[in-house]
C-alpha cells in the first residue's frame, strides 16, 4: 500500500472498522496480486507470458540453488512450481517480511515440495542453509534472480532486498572459492611457471626497522599523494597494482608493486603498472594474471610456491602471504621484508559521504558515484559512520586480525584517513603529524645490491628444470589416465542391473586396488587432479540424491561419474600442462639468438602478449641492435598492438563499475536517506549527483534531494519549489515522491486545496492513491466527486473491504441510506460474519429508523 498520507479523521461510531490491509486485484487473465508490488506490469501479457519473457531459461539449469528476491505476489513463485524443474536444482523466494505473512494469508506460495520454498528476509539463511547452501556454494552454482518487482522499482523495498541478497551471496561464494581453492589458482600457477623465475623469500628482513607506506585504492588516496611525494625519499612506497594508472598521472614510482588475482579483469585494472620504469619491482601470487607477469619487463618475485605439486623445484622456505585481498597480501609481505613502520593510504574499506570506494584514475570513480548501497555501515576515525559493502565489512574483519598480529610482533600501522573505517589495532594519525624517517631510503639500490638482474644462463637453467619436470609429471599423469579408464571399465561391469549386488567379487577388489594405487602412488598428484575437477566431482556425486533409495542404475552411474570426473580433472591438468609446456618452449626459443624474430611473434600474438617485445629487448640488447629493417617494423606493430591494449578502457570492469551508479538507485537511496533523517549522507548525495556525468539525466534526482534536504532543515517553501521543478521535468518515479512530500506538507500544514491537487496527481500516476484522494474530496466537502473515486477505487480493486466500508460511511454522512444499504449488504452477502460490517450495519439501521426509512432484512 502507498504511505499513509493522513490520519483517519471521521468518527466511526464503534471503532468497528479493520486495519486497512492491501487486498489482491485480478486483471483479466484470472491473475491476482498486490498492486503496490506489480502495478501494471501483467496487464500487458498476464503474468505467465511476462515471465516466460523475462525469465525464458533462467530457472532451468541443474544442480543449482535459485534464491529469488520477491515473489510477485506469489506469482513468480507459482509460476516457478509449474516448471518442468531440472535435477538437482531447488529454490528459495525471499520476500519482505510484512508481505510474507500477507501472501500467506491470502494462500500463496504453499510449500509441498521440498525443493521450493518462500520464507521472509529474516530467515533466508537459515532457510536457505536447509536447502544445502554450502553444497551450490561449493559447487559455484548460486544464482540471485530479480523478480519483475524488483526489477521495476515501484516497490523499492525489493529492489533493495535484491541488492542486499546479492551481496550476501558474493560474500558467501568468495569465502567457499578461498576454502576450497579454485582451478584458476593451479591454471595461472602452471602458466606462470617459466616467468616465476625468483621468490620473494630471498629479500625477508631486507629492510629491517624501515618505514614504508602502503597505497591502496581508496578515495583517501587523493589526499595522501602529496604528503608521499613531499617525502618520497624517506619512504619505501608499496602500492597495488590497480592504482598504478594514478600513481603514473601525479609522477610517483612505487618501490613495489602488488598483484594477486588471477582474472583477465586483473589484467584489465592493472596494466598500466606494465609502463613502470626499472624502480619498481613487481612482487605478485603465484597465479597473478598470466598476461599480466609475461609482459612485466623489470625484477618480478613471486610468493608461494613455484608448482601445486612437491618438487625440488619448489622455495625450501616460500614467503606466503595471506589473503584475500591484495592489501592484506601486500601488508604482510611489507611486515616480512622488515618494515617496521606502516602507514596506509587509500585503505578506506567505505564510502565517502558521495558514495565513492575508489581514487581518481579508477574505472569505479570514472564510473561515477555508487548509488545501490544497502543500510550496512561502519564507524570511522571521526566517530561518523560510513557507508559500506558485505566485502568491504569481511575485509574490514580480516584486516582487524591481522593488524592485531602485526602489531603484537612490533609493527605499528598507521591510517592517517579520518574516513577510512576505524580498525582498533591500526592507528589514526593525522597526515601532518605522521612520523618522517630522518634518513633518505633508496630501496632501488638496496634491492640491485641483494639481487642483480637475472642472466641468461640463469633463465635457461630455470627453463629447462622446469621442461624436466613437466615431462615427469606428464608422464605420470599419462598412467593414472589408464588406470581411471580401467576403473570405470569395471565400474559399468560389476553390477547385476536387475539386483542391483556387486556381480563379480574380483571386479571389486580390482577397483580397490586402483583406487589404492591412485591414492598411494599418485596420491599428490591425485589431490591436484580432484581440485581441478572438483565441481564436477562433487556434482558426480549427486549431494542432492538419497542414497537409500537408489536403484542399481543409480549406483553404478554414480560410480560412472565419478570416475568420468577423475578422468576429467585428469585430461583437463593434461592439457593446462600442454599449454604451459607450449609458453615455456617459447621462453626457450626467446634465449636463442638464432632464431628469427618472427617465430618469437607468432609466439606473442597467439598467448595476446605484445608487450613481450620490450621484455624480449631488454633481455637481448645485443640482438636487438641487430635487427633487420623487416624485424624493426615488427617490433614497431606489436610495441603499437600494446599501446592500443593500453589504452582500451571499455572493459568487463568498467561495464560493472557503470552499473553500480545506476541513476534509478539514487532514488532508492535518496527515500532511504531521508526516511532516516541523514542529512549528511544526503548531502554527499547531492555532490555525488551534480557530479554525475549525464547533467540532464541527473537533473530531476538533484531536485528531488535538495527539496529533501531544504525540508529536514525546515526550509519549506524552498523545498517546494525543488518539488515543483520535479513535476516540471515529467518522470514520473520522481514526481511520486515529490507529490507526497507535498501532500503531507498540505495536510500538515491545514492546506486542503494544495493536498487535493497533489493527490489528484498522484492517483493520475498511479491507481493505488485513488481512496486517499477520494478522502481527500470527502473532507473537502465534494461528496460527489468522492463518491465518484470511492467507486473507481473499488472497481479497480474489488476485494478492498476497508475502501467499501470507506464508501458505506460516506454515504451514511451523506444520508444516502439506501446506496450504504446496498454496499453493505453485498458485503455481508459475500462474508455474512463479518463483524465490522455487521457493526455499520446496525448503526445504518439506528439512522434509517430515525429518519423514518425502514431497512429490510440483511442478506
Amino acid at each position: 500500500m502507498p504511505p499513509t498520507l493522513f490520519s483517519e479523521s471521521t468518527p466511526t461510531n464503534g471503532a468497528y472498522e479493520p486495519v486497512p490491509r492491501e487486498p489482491f486485484i485480478q486483471n483479466t487473465f484470472g491473475d491476482r496480486y498486490l498492486y503496490s508490488v506489480n502495478r501494471h506490469a501483467f496487464d500487458r501479457f498476464g503474468a505467465n507470458s511476462t515471465f516466460e519473457l523475462a525469465f525464458k531459461d533462467t530457472f532451468r539449469a541443474e544442480d543449482s540453488l535459485y534464491i529469488v528476491a520477491g515473489s510477485d505476489s506469489g506469482l513468480l513463485y507459482e509460476y516457478v512450481r509449474n516448471l518442468e524443474r531440472p535435477a538437482g536444482s531447488r529454490y528459495l523466494f525471499v520476500e519482505l517480511d510484512e508481505l510474507h505473512a500477507r501472501l500467506l494469508e491470502e494462500g500463496c506460495c504453499q510449500e509441498d515440495d521440498a525443493s521450493l520454498r518462500c520464507t521472509p528476509l529474516s530467515r533466508w539463511l537459515e532457510e536457505a542453509a536447509a536447502l544445502h547452501l554450502d553444497q551450490y556454494l561449493y559447487l559455484d552454482a548460486v544464482k540471485v534472480v530479480m523478480s519483475i518487482a524488483a526489477q521495476d522499482q515501484h516497490h523499492p523495498e525489493y529492489t533493495e532486498l535484491a541488492w542486499h541478497l546479492k551481496e550476501e551471496v558474493d560474500k558467501l561464494r568468495w569465502q567457499a572459492v578461498a576454502q576450497l581453492g579454485d582451478e584458476s589458482f593451479i591454471t595461472c600457477q602452471l602458466l606462470n611457471a617459466a616467468d616465476n623465475i625468483q621468490p620473494a623469500h630471498i629479500l625477508r628482513q631486507a629492510f629491517a626497522g624501515k618505514t614504508a607506506v602502503l597505497l591502496a585504492g581508496g578515495p583517501s588516496l587523493d589526499a595522501f599523494l602529496p604528503w608521499v611525494a613531499q617525502h618520497r625519499d624517506k619512504l619505501a612506497v608499496l602500492a597495488v597494482s590497480r592504482i598504478a594508472a594514478r600513481l603514473k598521472e601525479t609522477g610517483i614510482t612505487p618501490d613495489f608493486i602488488f598483484s594477486v588475482d588471477p582474472t583477465e579483469l586483473s589484467y584489465d585494472i592493472s596494466k598500466p603498472m606494465l609502463t613502470f620504469d626499472a624502480r619498481t619491482t613487481l612482487i605478485h601470487k603465484y597465479h597473478v594474471a598470466p598476461r599480466l607477469l609475461a609482459q612485466w619487463p623489470h625484477r618480478a618475485l613471486y610468493l608461494g610456491e613455484l608448482l601445486p605439486w612437491s618438487s625440488k623445484l619448489n622455495p625450501n622456505t616460500p614467503l606466503t602471504a595471506p589473503g584475500p585481498t591484495v592489501t592484506n597480501t601486500a601488508l604482510h609481505v611489507a611486515f616480512e621484508l622488515g618494515f617496521r613502520t606502516i602507514i596506509l593510504g587509500g585503505v578506506d574499506l567505505c564510502f565517502t559521504p558521495e558514495g565513492y570506494t575508489h581514487a581518481l584514475g579508477s574505472n569505479e570513480r570514472a564510473a561515477g558515484p555508487r548509488f545501490d548501497l544497502t543500510q550496512l555501515e561502519v564507524e570511522t576515525y571521526t566517530g561518523h559512520k560510513a557507508a559500506t559493502t558485505p566485502d568491504f565489512a569481511t575485509a574490514i574483519d580480516t584486516l582487524g586480525r591481522q593488524a592485531r598480529y602485526l602489531t603484537e610482533h612490533g609493527c605499528i600501522l598507521i591510517n592517517p584517513s579520518p574516513g577510512a573505517a576505524k580498525i582498533e589495532a591500526i592507528e589514526h594519525i593525522a597526515l601532518d603529524a605522521l612520523p618522517i624517517p630522518s634518513e633518505p631510503l633508496d630501496v632501488p639500490s638496496r634491492l640491485a645490491d641483494l639481487l642483480p638482474p637475472l642472466n641468461g644462463k640463469q633463465r635457461l637453467n630455470h627453463y629447462r628444470a622446469l621442461e624436466d619436470e613437466f615431462a615427469r609429471v606428464r608422464h605420470e599423469l599419462e598412467t593414472m589416465r589408464h588406470l581411471i579408464k580401467e576403473a570405470i571399465r569395471i565400474n559399468d561391469s560389476m553390477f547385476n542391473t536387475d539386483s542391483g549386488l556387486i556381480e563379480n567379487g574380483r571386479s571389486k577388489k580390482r577397483l580397490d586396488r586402483i583406487e589404492k594405487t591412485l591414492n598411494k602412488k599418485h596420491g599428490p598428484l591425485s589431490l591436484i587432479v580432484k581440485r581441478m575437477g572438483l565441481r564436477t566431482m562433487l556434482r558426480a556425486m549427486r549431494p542432492f540424491t538419497d542414497y537409500e533409495t537408489m536403484s542399481a542404475e543409480e549406483t553404478r552411474t554414480i560410480g560412472h561419474d565419478y570416475y568420468a570426473a577423475y578422468l576429467s580433472g585428469t585430461e583437463r591438468l593434461e592439457a593446462i600442462l600442454k599449454e604451459a609446456e607450449g609458453r615455456l618452449a617459447l621462453r626457450l626459443q626467446e634465449e636463442d639468438d638464432t632464431l628469427p624474430l618472427a617465430t618469437l611473434v607468432d609466439g606473442w600474438r597467439r598467448y595476446a602478449i605484445p608487450g613481450r617485445i620490450r621484455v624480449w629487448t631488454l633481455r637481448h640488447p645485443e640482438r636487438t641492435s641487430r635487427l633487420t629493417a623487416e624485424e624493426q617494423t615488427l617490433c614497431q606493430a606489436l610495441e603499437q598492438e600494446f599501446e592500443q591494449d593500453l589504452a582500451h578502457t571499455h572493459t568487463q570492469h568498467m561495464q560493472r563499475a557503470k552499473a553500480h551508479a545506476d541513476l534509478g538507485s539514487a532514488r532508492i537511496r535518496a527515500r532511504q536517506l531521508f526516511a532516516q533523517r541523514k542529512s549528511d549522507a544526503l548531502q554527499g548525495l547531492l555532490v555525488a549527483l551534480r557530479n554525475h556525468h549525464d547533467n540532464a539525466q541527473g537533473r530531476p534526482f538533484i531536485l528531488l534531494v535538495e527539496g529533501y534536504l531544504h525540508e529536514l532543515e525546515g526550509d519549506m517553501a524552498t523545498a517546494l519549489t525543488a518539488y515543483t521543478q520535479v513535476l516540471e521535468v515529467g518522470d514520473l518515479r520522481l514526481s511520486e515522491d515529490a507529490l507526497l512530500r507535498m501532500v503531507n506538507w498540505s495536510l500538515d500544514q491545514g492546506q486542503t486545496e494544495q493536498a487535493l491537487h497533489a493527490l489528484q496527481c498522484l492517483a493520475l500516476i498511479s491507481e493505488q492513491y485513488t481512496l486517499q484522494y477520494a478522502e481527500m474530496l470527502r473532507l473537502a466537502g465534494d461528496p460527489l466527486a468522492a463518491l465518484e473515486a470511492y467507486q473507481r477505487h473499488i472497481a479497480r480493486f474489488p476485494e478492498d473491504t476497508h475502501a467499501k466500508l470507506r464508501l458505506a460511511r460516506h454515504l451514511i454522512d451523506q444520508q444516502a441510506y439506501e446506496g450504504a444499504l446496498l454496499v453493505l449488504d453485498h458485503m455481508l452477502g459475500e462474508q455474512a460474519d463479518d463483524q465490522s460490517v455487521q457493526a455499520m450495519r446496525r448503526e445504518l439501521e439506528k439512522a434509517m429508523q430515525t429518519s423514518s426509512v425502514h431497512p429490510g432484512p440483511a442478506s
